[in-house]
């Protein structure tokens, strides 16, 4: 009896109502216009409204932006999209490196307990480098070689607090 082949086809998730990342959780400059905590993308229609320059945003940061969770579904559960857990997870690198580490920045309210707990798990069992916000400072749980780098990371995004 022969096997039949099916395609393997890969998960693929979308943004949906979520908008967390342009709800000013993030720093970024879209057109001229700063984007930090307390302060939304100057685009972001309030509500459920949306990006009103969608169209015509800018690659950098909007296009070329993907959160964790969005780019990794293998990974982080449905559970952790932003709009739901209230963190945001990016990806980020060790300027002039390939060192790589995780950024988990709150989003609207304090880092949950279960959240900060899956992410310690997910973090201690892959042995991935993490720099994570709590109460609005910034912490570490990082691999040796990491350890120094993101230490510097986390002073300068503390200095701005």
């Amino acid at each position: 009896m022969s096997k039949i082949s099916l395609p393997v086809i890969a998960a693929t998730r979308k943004c949906g109502s979520c908008s967390k990342c342009c709800e000013g959780w993030l720093e970024a400059t879209i057109y001229d216009k700063k984007m930090h905590p307390g302060q939304p993308c100057f685009f972001l229609e309030k509500g459920e409204g949306g990006c009103t320059i969608y169209a015509d945003r800018p690659k950098n940061p909007c296009v070329d932006y993907t959160c964790a969770w969005l780019d990794d579904p293998e990974t982080f559960p449905t559970w952790l999209k932003p709009n739901l857990s209230n963190v945001i997870i990016t990806e980020k690198k060790i300027d002039n490196s390939d060192l790589t580490y995780y950024e988990i920045v709150e989003a609207g309210a304090r880092l949950d307990a279960a959240v900060l707990q899956w992410i310690f798990m997910w973090a201690l069992k892959t042995q991935t480098s993490i720099m994570y916000q709590l109460d609005g400072k910034f912490h570490t749980l990082a691999t040796p070689q990491l350890d120094a780098a993101i230490a510097a990371v986390i002073t300068e995004k503390n200095k701005k607090i």
